[in-house]
């Protein structure tokens, strides 16, 4: 129960004329709607919830940023790694002659000869006719 709470009760328990029974309710309903602030604080944070402000664990902010730091400087060497064994794939690639290109250039050489082939016999049946 926070401080404010409890003085509120306490005035209102010695500082009026009610009968044991009132103060009984009253005292019941706001224990009710703490319990019920609680319940909703436990389900969202666990065992948080009980603890009070001063008693919460802090956060090791220092701790958190060396490890990130270390994350990403492991991440960043990585990376790198990757990147300079993608390079020399490349390189190695464009350094060796490849079965793919020589039958691209047997390809065209065919194909331009065919052409030429279509072409003449094109011509011999347009001057037949």
């Amino acid at each position: 129960m926070d401080e404010a709470t409890f003085k509120r009760l306490y005035q209102l328990c010695y500082g009026s004329d009610l009968s044991e029974e009132a103060i009984e309710n009253v005292l019941s309903k706001e224990l009710a709607e703490e319990f019920r602030k609680k319940k909703k604080k436990y389900d969202d944070h666990g065992l948080l919830a009980y603890l009070s402000d001063k008693n919460k664990p802090k956060m090791n902010k220092s701790f958190l940023k060396n490890v990130i730091r270390q994350n990403e400087a492991s991440r960043r060497i990585e990376v790198k790694k990757e990147v300079d064994k993608t390079i020399q794939r490349i390189k190695s690639y464009e350094e060796r002659p490849s079965s793919h290109s020589k039958s691209i250039k047997e390809r065209k050489q065919h194909d331009s000869q065919t052409r030429e082939t279509s072409k003449r016999k094109w011509n011999l049946w347009d001057q037949k006719n």
